[in-house]
């Protein structure tokens, strides 16, 4: 069965932006006077940003309402996304092959969707989404398969004839596991994930002119 749809992820897979989410949470945690636990980036990684505000404040004792500290962690990135993050190499190119072969295809980040869709404008690959949706938008994080099954929902598409792109395990656990197929990216800034990406994902590729090629393996 051939690939219909595919649902991105930004951060890694489009946009050259892990290097900052990488110590994201860590530096906000060292700006409050606290000293973050060394896996605190990964263990947020899957989730919307209010999420990881709640955890933060749970975990931290962080005399903040989570909205606050949401409010401040969207404020110290707000720049990055407006006016300095660039697309990862052959993201364009691919983007604009797949759209150019007919596969729907649309944005689906833990980014807030302001920023996630003014970064992607600015850069000019927007044009090629039917639609970008946020984890805040469906109230989870990508531990839980709800915001793919809105996204496939909207294109009209089966999770079976959808394709999911992510750099995080956990998100391709979850996607493999709702019956998406699944791409896992290889992002150089996450090479220790790297083992747990070519165990659980359908296809492992760098960057995403190779994915063209990707949807007649499922003929």
């Amino acid at each position: 069965m051939n690939i219909k749809a595919m649902i991105f992820d930004m951060d890694g897979v489009i946009m050259d932006s892990m290097h900052m989410w990488r110590h994201l949470a860590s530096d906000y945690l060292r700006s409050q006077g606290c000293t973050p636990d060394p896996n605190i980036n990964r263990q947020l990684q899957a989730m919307s940003i209010g999420e990881g505000a709640k955890t933060i404040k749970e975990g931290y004792g962080i005399d903040k309402s989570p909205e606050t500290i949401a409010d401040e962690i969207v404020n110290s990135i707000t720049d990055f996304y407006l006016y300095e993050v660039g697309l990862r190499e052959g993201s364009k190119e691919g983007l604009k092959a797949l759209k150019e072969a007919g596969i729907k295809m649309c944005v689906a980040t833990s980014t807030n969707a302001h920023l996630a869709e003014a970064a992607l404008e600015r850069c000019g690959v927007m044009e090629h989404f039917e639609f970008l949706l946020s984890t805040a938008d469906v109230g989870g994080g990508k531990d839980r398969p709800d915001i793919f099954l809105e996204c496939a929902r909207r294109m009209g598409e089966a999770p079976e004839d959808t394709m999911i792109i992510e750099d995080s395990p956990v998100a391709i656990r979850t996607a493999r596991d709702a019956d998406f197929k699944t791409c896992a990216v290889l992002e150089e800034n996450q090479k220790e994930l790297f083992d747990e990406l070519f165990r659980d994902a359908d296809v492992c590729i760098t960057y995403l002119t190779e994915l063209v090629k990707v949807p007649t393996q499922f003929e």
